[in-house]
């Protein structure tokens, strides 16, 4: 025997029914957490959900599956940002929302480490590693970092001393003879001072072979290393950071393209431009690139009730001696 139930009780089940399927909803999505990503582009910390400024952040999870390791392995994934290296090691250009930069002149990006803005933005072209984030900030920043920040910032934070000691290792080896071995370790001295060491070797071939010298133009090797002392009061903070590099590989390797050239009449085409890597390298000249690079920086932060005061002390040199017959070559040649 079946029993009916009326038109209005199945339509009130069916009204219950659904509206306990859409209570249960909730109660399943309170139980997944979601990581909340801290800026501090803006030289304050808040949320990347209220940070009033067209930002990019990268994670140190994110930087590890991307295998980022050099500046234009995550400047490639940023809408609107392109970076390009220049024929000679260190010097690059960053265009950020149509703003390119200008050689032998002050960028339009400010590029900051660990809350202290580089004097010289030669150094930011290098091996990255043992980084905790990075920022990209697009947009006039002028009024945080003076006027080479029309176009934008780039925000580098380096891993700093935790409460117990840890360490990291990553290697690689590719094309052309490449091998990279970086990483880092670091953690408490004290209650209340920690250490962060870290380093990075590279060494490289290229992928070009000069045919007539077998001297490989475009080689490499570059060696590391950073130190970062953080202590930390009730009510102050110091962050001293020291870090140096030596750099030995080619110098400037220019190939001329010729589109052509006419013979008695004849017109005899040159080498196709748009295939530079077929264009083989037939310089009779040796060359030679050495850069040691040394820097330091001592960043102070005492809390008040009202305000926040930063001081910012930095040194940085560097010594270079660029290929044979440079015209700069007696100029940044090492002394003794």
């Amino acid at each position: 025997m079946k029993t009916l139930l009326p038109k209005k009780s199945l339509k009130a089940a069916s009204i219950l029914l659904a509206t306990t399927a859409l209570w249960s909803v909730p109660a399943t999505a309170q139980q997944v957490a979601v990581e909340e990503i801290v800026v501090t582009g803006l030289k304050r910390a808040e949320s990347l959900l209220d940070a009033p400024v067209a930002v990019t952040v990268f994670t140190a999870n994110d930087i590890q599956r991307a295998g980022i390791t050099r500046p234009e392995d995550f400047l490639s994934l940023v809408p609107n940002v392109n970076f390009v290296t220049s024929n000679h090691q260190g010097e690059f250009f960053v265009n950020m929302r149509g703003q390119a930069g200008v050689r032998f002149a002050e960028g339009a990006v400010a590029i900051v480490v660990d809350g202290v803005q580089l004097s010289t933005q030669n150094e930011f072209n290098g091996d990255f590693f043992d980084i905790e984030q990075l920022e990209v900030l697009k947009g006039p920043q002028n009024a945080l970092y003076g006027r080479n920040a029309t176009a934008g910032a780039i925000i580098v934070t380096t891993k700093a001393p935790g409460d117990e000691w840890e360490g990291s290792v990553r290697a690689s080896y590719g094309n052309w003879k490449s091998a990279k071995l970086q990483g880092g370790v670091g953690g408490p001295i004290t209650d209340n001072i920690g250490i962060r060491l870290s380093a990075s070797l590279t060494d490289t071939d290229g992928p070009f072979t000069n045919e007539f010298t077998g001297e490989e133009v475009h080689r490499w090797n570059n060696q590391t290393g950073r130190m970062r002392l953080v202590w930390e009061g009730e009510n102050t903070t110091a962050d001293f950071a020291v870090g140096a590099s030596h750099g030995n590989g080619g110098a400037i390797a220019f190939n001329a393209q010729i589109a052509g050239t006419t013979v008695g009449g004849v017109f005899i085409p040159g080498p196709d431009t748009n295939a530079v890597h077929e264009i083989p390298f037939v310089n009779d000249t040796p060359g030679i690139n050495i850069q040691n690079k040394a820097n330091g920086s001592l960043r102070i932060v005492h809390e008040m009730d009202a305000m926040t005061l930063v001081s910012v002390f930095v040194q940085f040199n560097q010594r270079q001696l660029p290929g044979q017959g440079s015209p700069l070559r007696g100029l940044f040649e090492p002394s003794e």
